[in-house]
């Protein structure tokens, strides 16, 4: 019979979680580990993509709890890099994750104002959500240049003001159907419209 007083032998295998994911390992700091690559909207709502710069994973957060928990609790999504943001309620934590410094470099030495190619739209390269979503009174919407070609955006360059705004209007009003749209789709809507209010 064991003697009550006498501990038992220790068991390593309750130990396994602790060993591959020590809390002494854990970075204090999640919001130096993390880092924002993207912010879209679906259906109306907020979708972020983060990395784990120490594992090199990629992460999608929504307003509902991922695989890990993790649940985005506000975006504040922008077209300058430098100011966008979002905040995911990690546990009980709220973690803010922004852009590298890194990640902005490309788009302060672009030509074009929103970051998007000067040589117009390239389905082997589709704008990033940073780059074509804007913000009105009524929310977020899918600006229609990243989705022009270079002879489009030329010949926007000349055209009358009020033309221009018709364009803007049309794309506003189907904002939702265009971030339903793949990025191929968008730019068939855009060229469908342009053509129509520039003919």
């Amino acid at each position: 019979m064991a003697d009550p007083d006498v501990p038992e032998p220790f068991d390593a295998s309750v130990a396994g979680a602790l060993l591959e994911h020590s809390p002494f390992t854990r970075a204090l700091n999640l919001s130096e580990s993390l880092l924002l690559t993207g912010v879209a909207y679906v259906d109306g709502k907020p979708v972020a993509t983060v990395k784990d710069l120490k594992t090199n994973q990629s992460y999608l957060v929504s307003d509902e709890p991922n695989a890990l928990g993790w649940r985005l609790a506000e975006a504040s999504p922008s077209m300058r890099l430098d100011q966008a943001e979002v905040k995911i309620m990690i546990g009980t934590e709220i973690v803010p994750v922004r852009y590298s410094e890194t990640q902005m470099v490309p788009q302060r030495r672009s030509g074009s104002r929103s970051g998007f190619s000067s040589s117009g739209y390239n389905p082997s390269r589709p704008p990033t959500p940073e780059e074509f979503t804007g913000h009105d009174d009524k929310g977020a919407y899918v600006r229609f240049s990243p989705y022009l070609s270079e002879a489009d955006r030329e010949k926007l360059r000349n055209v009358s003001r009020e033309t221009r705004e018709k364009l803007i209007n049309v794309v506003h009003d189907n904002r939702q159907k265009m971030f339903n749209y793949s990025p191929d789709q968008r730019a068939s809507f855009v060229k469908k419209v342009f053509d129509a209010v520039t003919k």
